[in-house]
């Protein structure tokens, strides 16, 4: 007879979690329920009523099967216990053919609460067939004057009844762990001797910056993500700029991303001579223009980058 050991059982207070049990809406006469659970379900939830006292909801997650009793009543529930086996003969039925309670594996001596619940490791069923179970709830309520039990398959006989139902664990998909986003600064590398470093010893950054003609035709230089003390070795190539004039004496810097990088903001400086002083932060750049009409501005162009790490 294959029979089931307990491992963890669990009887809890309503202030132990809180969710909306939305099914017990159902029946006419039975109290709406504001109670929840912070479960992870997996697959889908099998449920049953014990009239109009209660329910029995049974369901598995990644590491357990939860049978959860659940009374109508806030201090209804007065004792539980479940049975589970993998064939029906294995169920401690008497001669007659009747489940005594007394010959049930499992029992939860609740005394007036909300609900309990019994956990089994998933891996108490690693050998019941097609992971199907039979299960018979049976459970007192406070005021019904008996027992009842839960589940659409009725054994036993016409006087002594009892009931069961039948759950199939279902496999979870695997969890897929969220992706780990790197966010990184990014300059456009104009070359290797035009580092803002050396415009603006401290505070010591990196970055560059470019002297263009207005007269050019459109350039393009790379974009260069985390490429620390201007090492563009140790940086990502992560787009392309593409800097032009236009007829209305406007100079235009087009960011054009690689791959699956993404841009999350950008700044560009375009002025007749890099900022004095204090080096600004990218977000603090003033653009000044061509203010001496010569065609030749100095720019420099930075952005906050995303990706995915692999």
């Amino acid at each position: 007879m294959k029979k089931l050991l307990l491992l963890s059982l669990v009887a809890a207070a309503l202030s132990s979690c809180s969710v909306e049990n939305e099914a017990m809406d159902a029946l006419d006469g039975i109290r709406e329920i504001d109670l929840s659970f912070e479960d992870e379900i997996c697959g889908e939830e099998t449920s049953h009523w014990y009239g109009d006292l209660g329910s029995v909801t049974v369901f598995n997650d990644r590491e357990n099967l939860i049978v959860r009793i659940i009374s109508t009543d806030p201090e209804g529930l007065q004792q539980a216990r479940v049975e589970i086996v993998d064939n029906f003969g294995d169920f401690p039925a008497n001669g007659g053919g009747q489940l005594p309670a007394g010959q049930m594996g499992e029992v939860s001596h609740v005394g007036g609460e909300w609900y309990t619940q019994f956990s089994f490791p998933l891996s108490n069923f690693a050998n019941f067939e097609d992971n199907c179970l039979l299960i018979a709830p049976w459970a007192i309520f406070k005021g019904n004057g008996g027992t009842h039990w839960a589940g659409d398959q009725t054994a036993g006989n016409e006087n002594n009844p009892w009931r069961y139902f039948a759950f199939c664990i279902q496999d979870c998909p695997p969890t897929e762990e969220p992706p780990v986003v790197i966010c990184e600064s990014a300059y456009m590398y104009s070359d290797d001797d035009s580092t803002l470093n050396k415009i603006y010893p401290k505070p010591a950054n990196w970055g560059w910056y470019l002297e263009y003609d207005v007269s050019n035709a459109e350039e393009s230089y790379p974009l260069y993500a985390a490429a620390g003390q201007n090492e563009i070795s140790n940086g990502y190539h992560v787009g392309n700029v593409f800097i032009h004039y236009d007829s209305n004496g406007s100079v235009y810097a087009e960011i054009v991303m690689l791959g699956d990088y993404v841009i999350m903001g950008q700044h560009t400086f375009v002025g007749d001579a890099l900022p004095s002083g204090k080096r600004p932060g990218p977000g603090q750049y003033t653009n000044t223009g061509d203010m001496n009409d010569d065609g030749k501005v100095f720019i420099i162009v930075h952005a906050e980058v995303c990706w995915e790490e692999d």
